[in-house]
């Protein structure tokens, strides 16, 4: 087993317990980025490594001062090492899960021809691409964006 992959199966998910105590206690807001690929037909679904009981979207934090958009763009490129132009801004989620007040910037991409996908083995333990009408379990916050996504899609196509 890579070092990589051992610490993103047994490190990460102790050092996200802490997280989530000290989330407990300080209450925190923070600034989110996720993102949905398509493919047309379907779209991929993550596991991150602190997360295993559910599949989730790409994404990450957004650090003080950063455009939202521009965090989006570079939590793809750390997580599934691609590199995105277009971005479609689809909608901004308010949730209060694991002890965060977080606001959530949501947008759709396609991976660009000739992009290949290497996904991050410290934080991405699967990747899965699904229906949007049959995706795999996903938790609450996951739910809702992929709500704003079909809302979307119906909207434009």
């Amino acid at each position: 087993m890579s070092t990589q992959k051992f610490y993103g199966r047994y490190i990460i998910p102790i050092i996200h317990k802490f997280m989530l105590a000290y989330w407990f206690f300080a209450r925190p807001t923070s600034s989110r980025a996720k993102i949905i690929i398509s493919n047309r037909k379907e779209i991929l679904f993550v596991k991150h490594t602190y997360s295993r009981h559910f599949w989730s979207f790409p994404g990450g934090g957004i650090e003080k001062g950063e455009d939202p958009k521009d965090a989006a763009k570079r939590e793809l490129e750390e997580e599934l090492g691609i590199h995105i132009e277009e971005l479609k801004f689809i909608g901004t989620l308010f949730s209060d899960g694991e002890f965060r007040k977080d606001t959530i910037y949501c947008y759709v991409t396609r991976i660009p021809e000739g992009e290949n996908i290497k996904k991050d083995e410290l934080e991405i333990e699967e990747l899965l691409w699904s229906s949007p009408n049959n995706p795999p379990k996903i938790h609450s916050g996951a739910r809702k964006i992929l709500d704003l996504y079909i809302k979307h899609t119906e909207k434009y196509n």
